[in-house]
């Protein structure tokens, strides 16, 4: 997700709202908003397929249909991620010294562990959480955290095969014959919320050669969960990377007072050879985007590059100083395809959007929208290429700030972390409480609230 401009300073000013009613229990709905205008069905409630991995209070569960099953007792697992063939690979922190990665086995009424790797030192608190376990496209490595760096692990062969290069945010090649990873560069001049620069590196799989930099000076923001977005992402069969370079930041700010260093270029790497090609450029883009006030060319903001599974095509977004969003498409060719405006219901607010997400078969994309102004809203919204509608699936005054959101296997559901460690008063009484949501794509506006972190969503039968 990426803030832009002084999204980030104004963002640390909103109070987090408190909970209320966040049990495992009824579903609700809402009127979605839907460009062009649809009516919400009537049809029966959508069921859920596949099998949910859910994480509370320091236990694991899986969620499947209506049925809600614990499978760890001992209150001292951190995260998990499900495989495709059933098995529950999850990180676990027995004590104050040690942490270990295990694989739970889940037969029928049975559950034991076949696996547990002792990784080393335990993680800090604020680790705790989805997003931290990452496996290789086949499923037979998985890069864990640790307290000195990532280790890769083997699930075939049990063990630790190497210790991950210094850097951030590994990222695995379409093929998994390759692990990307940032290697953050220290500059005095990138003050806190706005972009910082990277160098961006790649290694083999299997640690045979030495890491290697094919690109410099790339641009990453923090987002105000204060996770990094905009990094990079593999591009086609992983032949490139789509990045953000910071040579390309311009300084924006007129509406309203708002200023920032933004992005205004988004390029294209190739990993064999580092050669850097221009995809997108302000410059392309002015012009493009609907608007009723005019704009300097350099004033359109380019962010949130995403590519879709079969790797043939990306999207992106795109903002101009009058907070007029657009939606962009780039062909198998590295070419602009269209630049679709998204539509603001009102006028008068001021939105961020951020974090695009292609659906599993690659026909749809679903985003972030973050409205701060005239009041706090987030919401969750699906755009369709093919004909350029957006529907609203999700959104919520109570849950201002969600912390991640993905497809269902399936494509019919999106599931959200609404809120993290929100607290609640019962009886006079602050608890924290994690609460997620599952909105129905094909029934826009059924949503249904659980307590625990949702982390993974697989292999609907």
């Amino acid at each position: 997700m990426s803030m832009l401009h002084a999204t980030y300073f104004l963002v640390t000013l909103v109070s987090a709202l408190s909970v209320v009613g966040c049990g495992h229990g009824p579903s609700e709905t809402f009127q979605p908003e839907s460009t062009p205008e649809t009516e919400p069905t009537a049809e029966s409630t959508p069921q859920r397929a596949g099998t949910i991995l859910m994480f509370r209070d320091g236990d694991l569960y899986l969620l499947e249909g209506e049925s809600e099953r614990r499978i760890t007792q001992s209150g001292d697992f951190v995260t998990g991620m499900l495989t495709r063939d059933g098995r529950v690979v999850a990180l676990r922190q027995a004590d104050e010294e040690s942490s270990s990665l295990v694989v739970i086995e889940v037969e029928g009424s049975g559950v034991s562990i076949s696996v547990e790797v002792a990784l080393g030192q335990p993680l800090p608190e604020r680790f705790r959480g989805t997003d931290l376990l990452l496996p290789s496209p086949d499923d037979r490595y998985v890069i864990a955290p640790n307290a000195e760096s990532d280790l890769m692990v083997s699930l075939d062969e049990q063990r630790v095969v190497r210790e991950m290069p210094p850097g951030c945010c590994h990222s695995w090649s379409p093929d998994g014959g390759m692990v990307g990873y940032m290697d953050l560069v220290e500059d005095q001049q990138f003050v806190e919320d706005l972009p910082r620069r990277y160098e961006l590196w790649v290694t083999d799989a299997e640690g045979r050669n030495s890491p290697r930099r094919v690109a410099t000076d790339m641009m990453y923001w923090f987002d105000f969960f204060g996770r990094i977005a905009d990094g990079f992402v593999w591009w086609r069969d992983g032949s490139s990377i789509l990045a953000l370079p910071s040579d390309g930041v311009v300084r924006i700010g007129r509406k309203n007072q708002l200023w920032g260093t933004v992005n205004n270029r988004l390029v294209s790497i190739d990993v064999s050879t580092g050669n850097v090609s221009e995809l997108v450029t302000s410059s392309g883009l002015h012009g493009q985007m609907k608007r009723e006030a005019p704009t300097l060319e350099d004033e359109v903001v380019i962010s949130s590059p995403a590519t879709a599974k079969a790797g043939d095509r990306a999207a992106f977004l795109a903002m101009d100083y009058m907070n007029v969003y657009s939606v962009g498409l780039i062909d198998a060719d590295g070419q602009l395809e269209r630049l679709v405006t998204v539509p603001t219901p009102d006028e008068r607010e001021l939105v961020v959007l951020g974090a695009p997400v292609w659906s599993v078969d690659d026909t749809k994309i679903a985003y972030f929208r973050w409205k701060w102004q005239p009041s706090v809203k987030a919401s969750i919204e699906v755009f369709d290429p093919s004909t350029e509608a957006v529907t609203r699936v999700w959104e919520s005054v109570q849950y201002p700030k969600p912390g991640h959101w993905d497809w269902s296997p399936d494509g019919e559901w999106i599931w959200i972390i609404a809120a993290v460690r929100v607290e609640e008063r019962d009886g006079g009484v602050r608890s924290p409480r994690d609460v997620s949501v599952l909105a129905s794509v094909t029934h826009p506006g059924h949503v249904e609230t659980v307590y625990g972190i949702i982390l993974d969503w697989c292999c609907a039968p």
